[in-house]
């Protein structure tokens, strides 16, 4: 599924600005216990802790989301919604293009 990332947020910050009512459109991308070996993907894959003591995948220091409309691989309908959600590049570098 896409993942993105979402302008509030603070490159290489140590939390989500995602909070309450955002995470139900927005759900957290959750790492296993070790980072996920991504194929094509060059930027730094990494985690946050989150409030619930696990841990949220990050891109270049980006936490990632899933966008709930989302419903099989390859859709995208979550870029640009209210010009905050952006897809990532393979570097980690927000796509900021309006589908």
């Amino acid at each position: 599924m896409t993942l993105y990332m979402f302008d509030k947020d603070t490159k290489g910050g140590p939390k989500s600005a995602c909070e309450g009512q955002c995470l139900v459109a927005w759900p957290k991308a959750m790492m296993g216990a070790s980072a996920p070996t991504l194929t094509g993907v060059t930027g730094t894959v990494a985690s946050i802790d989150t409030p619930e003591g696990k841990k949220q995948l990050t891109l270049n220091g980006w936490p990632l989301y899933y966008w709930f409309k989302d419903t099989k691989a390859g859709d995208v309908s979550g870029q640009a919604v209210k010009g905050v959600w952006w897809v990532l590049d393979p570097k980690g570098t927000p796509i900021k293009t309006k589908p």
